[in-house]
């Protein structure tokens, strides 16, 4: 479901995206859970079969005549596989072990996932240099904002042996 455009309203009178709402409602688990939209496009994600990428074929696409079409032809490959893998990471960091996926870290980590998942489902698979060149902006924007998954996951484990170590 393409959510970009769509507008809720707050309770304070102010317009939100859906996209942001339903991201914010996902990231927010508490008792309440995962928004039911956004929880079924993960599980629908997840049952995707995963894509493996051979060397061969990233060598390829740096020897292509076309360089346009090729990048056009990544993202195109991009936007299908990266949802596929954001959702079997976020089914993940919810099922992991020993209370760890209920770790503060972990579930801001989870909802960095869902926020990403939710901005590639939202665009358009990319036909044009143009929208091509906005799925790479978007893929810099997911990019930054995992930039501290390693400690921030890091982290949580720390909690987690605070927590659960004798005293």
């Amino acid at each position: 479901i393409p959510l970009e455009g769509h507008r809720v309203p707050r309770r304070d009178g102010r317009l939100l995206t859906m996209r942001w709402r339903l991201t914010y409602l996902a990231s927010q688990r508490g008792r309440r859970g995962f928004c039911s939209v956004v929880t079924q496009q993960i599980q629908r994600f997840c049952e995707k079969p995963q894509r493996g990428i051979t060397l061969a074929e990233m060598v390829s696409v740096g020897q292509a005549s076309d360089m346009q079409s090729a990048l056009t032809e990544n993202a195109q490959m991009l936007h299908k596989e990266l949802p596929v893998r954001l959702a079997r990471r976020i089914n993940e960091l919810q099922k992991m072990p020993y209370g760890l996926s209920e770790m503060a870290p972990v579930q801001k980590v989870r909802g960095w996932y869902v926020r990403s998942f939710n901005d590639l489902i939202s665009m358009r698979e990319p036909q044009t240099m143009e929208e091509e060149q906005a799925f790479t902006a978007c893929l810099e924007k997911i990019l930054k904002r995992h930039s501290a998954v390693v400690p921030t996951m890091a982290q949580g484990i720390m909690m987690l042996k605070e927590v659960s170590s004798p005293e």
